[in-house]
């Protein structure tokens, strides 16, 4: 009921305009270029924003939905990743509050409550637009809850798993770097070689088109 209410929400929000400025700037531009071309070399010495080499562009673009005008007016365009993100963590964090409440852990559900309720009132806004900063928010609020919950040292999986979205964030935006320290402390916990060279490996795996990407469009393994 709940993921139902909140389709419906999101799916009204974002029939409205996108209004995060640097969709207008540089991010609609760059998916379209995406779509259109493949990559340019030294595209980013001449539209410094595509140096950014975000790659949730390349994944947007792959899911844009490009629908026609049947009023023969333009084109819509519409980005659903953020929205499907937005409607899996949210959920999850519902089921978390509920559970915690019905096992009379009254803390915790207060906590993921006051967090749910905190997305729901800045996050919509900016549902509708590709904006990576959208997805790197929820991501790491999903990474926040991992650790909370202490899941990640029960199973390999979630460490795995850590790993992966630590190294995801990093293609997505720079400066979410310092989420890496967590995968860094959570390795260093188990002290296992083996687990260090199969996390690395994934890692590497993840980061390697970002690292060529960012070659070819600007002739720097990290853009400047």
């Amino acid at each position: 009921i709940f993921f139902a209410i909140t389709m419906v929400f999101l799916s009204i929000v974002a029939a409205n305009e996108i209004y995060t400025f640097d969709s207008g700037l540089y991010h609609t531009q760059n998916i379209k270029w995406i779509r259109t071309f493949s990559v340019v070399p030294g595209l980013a010495n001449i539209q410094p924003q595509f140096g950014f080499n975000s790659m949730f562009f390349p994944i947007t673009a792959l899911f844009t939905l490009d629908i026609p005008s049947f009023a023969g007016e333009r084109d819509v365009l519409v980005y659903p990743l953020n929205i499907v993100l937005f409607l899996a963590i949210s959920t999850r964090l519902f089921s978390v509050a509920l559970k915690n409440l019905r096992s009379s852990n009254f803390l915790d559900s207060i906590f993921y409550s006051i967090l749910l309720v905190l997305i729901f009132l800045v996050l919509p806004k900016h549902i509708s637009s590709p904006s990576p900063d959208i997805a790197c928010t929820l991501i790491i609020i999903y990474v926040a809850y991992l650790f909370l919950e202490n899941q990640i040292f029960q199973s390999r999986f979630f460490i795995y798993l850590i790993i992966v979205l630590s190294t995801i964030l990093v293609s997505y935006k720079l400066s979410t770097i310092m989420i890496g320290l967590l995968s860094i402390i959570l390795l260093y916990q188990y002290k296992n070689v083996l687990l260090f060279y199969k996390s690395s490996l994934i890692a590497l795996l993840i980061i390697t088109p970002y690292l060529v990407r960012n070659y070819y469009l600007s002739g720097y393994m990290v853009f400047p």
